[in-house]
């Protein structure tokens, strides 16, 4: 019934074990006596098969990406986990069965992947996560005309970029 409870109307005196299963759950199992003109009861504790997974986040080029936000739906419920300097975002306790994890951070687009928890197990997957990029087009000038053969330089992330002007 909705209290957890399995009703059993006309058991025989005797003692029985009764064994409850669930999937994703460990069985359990309780020994009861049943005695004359009572109601014998016992609880039987169920626990659920849980799993690990560590998600790394990584970047174009395969190296780590911190600081994004790694998120797993659980039974209709969202958790989250932000990868720290080595990429990775860990989620302890996982019940068992397949998750889509998914990585998003400003900037980047957002990745997905797969991976099957299993009971005691640890999985490890990988989510690789791009930087967004666009163009720039500079003009130089004279003040009024534009000049070619002028040396552009941007620095990116401690690289710098060398453009000449064309025209």
């Amino acid at each position: 019934n909705a209290s957890g409870m399995a009703t059993f109307p006309s058991l025989p005196i005797g003692t029985y074990p009764f064994t409850a299963t669930l999937a994703g759950y460990s069985d359990g199992t309780v020994s009861l006596a049943i005695t004359h003109g009572g109601v014998a009861a016992a609880t039987i504790p169920l626990t659920a098969q849980v799993g690990k997974a560590t998600v790394t986040v990584t970047d174009a080029s395969n190296a780590p990406v911190s600081g994004a936000t790694v998120s797993v739906t659980v039974g209709g419920t969202t958790k989250t986990a932000t990868s720290g300097a080595d990429g990775t975002a860990v989620f302890a306790s996982l019940p068992i069965g397949t998750y889509r994890f998914t990585a998003v951070k400003t900037n980047y687009s957002t990745g997905e992947a797969s991976a099957t928890v299993t009971s005691g197990g640890s999985v490890a997957l990988a989510i690789p996560i791009s930087q967004l990029t666009s163009s720039a087009n500079i003009t130089v000038t004279d003040g009024t005309n534009p000049i070619n053969g002028a040396t552009v330089n941007v620095s990116v992330g401690g690289a710098t970029q060398t453009a000449t002007t064309v025209g």
